[in-house]
């Protein structure tokens, strides 16, 4: 059960997220946070849920020298795999630690438009049930308006 809006917090959600504890925000895939972006990814499963982590087993290194440049290209629309969109990856943050990954396709094909949407994510295990997901996806839904074409995101 969630709000009827995920501007606001109704109170009735099974999983309200406390907003006076409220430290969680999303960033974009970055240089700068190499190091616990790659801790996050390396502990993601390979596919848990339809979320697919390709970088799983990667070594760090590997991960700063491909990984964040292929995360950071799919942005700009560069270098993209067959049938792949442009998506924007962002890390749900609780104060210093990512807890979750949010992928923002730009817009949907037709594999997407019959499967995985617009809107993918990620949260880890010792997160779950605790609002999260739904802070993640409200603060995501704010960015992705900006990012996404269609007046419809799925």
């Amino acid at each position: 059960m969630f709000c009827c809006s995920f501007e606001t917090n109704c109170g009735s959600c099974a999983f309200a997220f406390n907003k006076q504890a409220n430290t969680a925000h999303i960033k974009k895939v970055n240089l700068e946070d190499k190091e616990k972006e790659y801790t996050f990814v390396s502990e993601v499963p390979e596919d848990e849920n339809g979320f697919i982590n390709e970088w799983l087993g990667i070594s760090e290194e590997a991960f700063e020298e491909k990984a964040l440049k292929v995360m950071i290209e799919q942005e700009k629309g560069e270098n993209l795999p067959k049938g792949y969109v442009p998506q924007t990856i962002f890390f749900l943050w609780d104060d210093e630690e990512i807890i979750g990954q949010f992928n923002v396709r730009h817009y949907l094909c037709e594999s997407l438009v019959e499967g995985s949407g617009h809107i993918g994510y990620f949260i880890a295990g010792k997160y779950r049930g605790k609002g999260y997901a739904t802070e993640g996806l409200r603060l995501t839904l704010q960015l992705a308006k900006s990012i996404i074409p269609e007046e419809e995101i799925y």
